[in-house]
């Protein structure tokens, strides 16, 4: 330890003992401190000292333009701190009165700090830790009391992209006394925009042995607000969180979910309520988790590629790292629309812990289309594998509402389609391989050629035969083949055999035909309430009586 000090004090009477002070320029050097868990090298305080007190008077300590460096801090256990660590200290003062009593006084400056803390995996987590002034007016002996202030103060979690600033906290002490609470304010944001600021505000009282926090994480500007309530006991290490419930009124001209963050940038438009709620318990001997629950309710969003029309239903988890269930969730809606719209849709799902994640468990889903069922059984999506199957089936799809509501301007039809589509998700795109619908017995397909019969019927005999024959063939059979490779391209091929029973007295014909193009742009179509002209396939029109 090293010790300087350069000033000047009064000469007191030698005959009558009175007063004396001593001031000056002061530095301390410590080449070592440990105090429990902390242990620092080369420690240096320095500022301007005054020291006064006499016989029967307080005894008073004060440094002025001080500050306080620490070239290498460490801490023992979970928490690292990088050096150095330096605090400016424009005032401080320290006094003890004569019966033993001990005040301090001090205004703080800290610079920001960064440190790491070990995670349950074996990881460290990097934080940055800073704040603008600290106040303190403290009773340290015989006992704690006091107040201590923070203004502006930030933690910044730069790999989870959290942030909180303006930290703002009044703490009285001693802690636990079941007093006054402690008052601390913050606002929460993600610095890339995923999620707008939040505002916390919460009271922190001791009851028990137990903190026990109360308060609410808000957004005024969009009139959300989520209760919070959290207890931590002290002895145990033990605590829980809950936040909610909460509701989320989404209208237009109002609340939509894009003022909420860029992750909800792609919603263009949302209608109906959200209510949210979650826990979590925190405990030495096990991970953390906890749980959390949604209640949709006449729910509508709307993206560039899609749709869902009030959604209804709930989703309540039981576990958070990783999300899962212990009871099927059940969620409905009136519609979805991604490519073809997809009428009464219902989900029936469970959630399963993995290694690494969690594994959607489809037990049912469904929904109708041109009068017929599209259903999902038994299937199992895991988001972390490198692909994903499911096998699609259809049911007793009608071809005329088909033909008339989705496809060929000038096509009519009638029958009945059944069959599976194959999907495959996987990092480079949704694929399918040989889907595959037929008839399900017999039925007419109608085709009116309109202003493009003429030229049709003058490319040759054969050309004309297959014209005349589409526009009233009675099929026997009837398979479509659907294939997308994951480049977003489709193609569709229709296999027919029949006749006409007009043309060469009913001679049967078996046709082919390929329908291709880029997947975006005919669904986009569609959904639009477009109707695709019988041109978008006559090319690709082959066949043979």
């Amino acid at each position: 330890m090293r010790f300087s000090f350069s000033g000047s004090s009064p000469m007191p009477s030698l005959r009558q003992p009175a007063a004396a002070s001593l001031e000056g320029p002061f530095e301390a050097r410590l080449d070592g401190l440990r105090a429990g868990n902390l242990a620092v090298k080369d420690l240096v305080v320095k500022g301007r000292l005054g020291l006064s007190g006499g016989p029967g008077q307080a005894v008073t300590a004060t440094l002025l333009d001080g500050g306080i460096e620490v070239s290498s801090p460490s801490v023992s256990g979970d928490l690292r701190i990088e050096g150095p660590v330096r605090l400016a200290i424009p005032s401080a003062r320290l006094e003890r009165a004569p019966d033993g009593r001990i005040a301090l006084d001090a205004r703080v400056l800290p610079e920001g700090l960064n440190a790491t803390i070990a995670l349950p995996d074996g990881r460290r987590m990097a934080v940055g830790i800073s704040a603008k002034e600290i106040d303190a007016a403290l009773q340290v002996a015989p006992s704690v009391a006091g107040r201590l202030r923070l203004r502006g103060g930030a933690i910044h979690l730069p790999a989870q992209d959290i942030l909180a600033e303006r930290i703002e906290a009044t703490i009285p002490l001693p802690a636990g006394s079941g007093g006054e609470p402690a008052l601390v304010s913050a606002t929460v944001s993600m610095p890339s925009g995923r999620l707008a600021p939040l505002v916390l505000d919460a009271r922190v009282t001791a009851e028990g042995g137990a903190f026990l926090v109360n308060g609410t994480i808000a957004s005024p500007d969009h009139g959300l607000r989520i209760p919070l309530q959290a207890r931590y006991l002290a002895a145990s290490a033990k605590g829980s969180l809950a936040l909610g419930p909460a509701t989320l009124e989404f209208r237009p001209n109002a609340l939509q979910p894009k003022a909420l963050g860029s992750a909800l940038a792609m919603v263009t438009r949302a209608a109906g309520a959200l209510d949210l709620s979650g826990a979590l318990a925190l405990a030495p001997d096990a991970p953390l988790d906890g749980t959390a629950g949604a209640q949709f309710r006449d729910l509508t969003v709307e993206t560039a590629v899609g749709a869902v029309e009030h959604l209804n239903g709930a989703i309540r988890l039981d576990g958070l790292f990783p999300p899962r269930t212990t009871g099927e969730q059940t969620l409905s809606a009136r519609r979805v629309v991604a490519g073809l719209p997809l009428d009464e849709p219902s989900l029936r799902f469970h959630l399963e812990a993995a290694p690494a994640g969690s594994i959607v468990m489809i037990d049912r889903a469904e929904g109708k289309i041109a009068e017929g069922t599209v259903f999902v059984d038994g299937a199992r999506f895991d988001p972390a594998a490198a692909g994903n199957e499911l096998e699609i089936g259809i049911q007793g799809l009608s071809l005329d509402r088909l033909l008339r509501d989705y496809a060929m301007e000038g096509m009519s039809g009638t029958g009945t389609l059944s069959g599976v589509i194959p999907v495959t998700f996987s990092a480079a795109g949704m694929a399918i391989e040989s889907g595959t619908l037929r008839a399900e017995g017999g039925g007419v397909i109608r085709v009116a050629w309109g202003s493009s019969r003429d030229a049709m019927m003058r490319q040759g005999e054969q050309v004309a035969l297959m014209v005349r024959a589409l526009e009233d063939f009675h099929y026997s059979a009837l398979r479509l083949t659907i294939d997308r490779p994951a480049d977003g391209s489709l193609s569709l091929k229709v296999t027919m055999e029949g006749h006409n029973p007009a043309v060469k007295d009913g001679y049967p014909f078996r046709f082919n035909v390929a329908l291709s193009g880029e997947l975006e742009k005919i669904l986009a179509a569609i959904r639009e309430g477009g109707r695709l002209g019988t041109d978008l396939f006559r090319g690709g029109l082959g066949g043979a009586p």
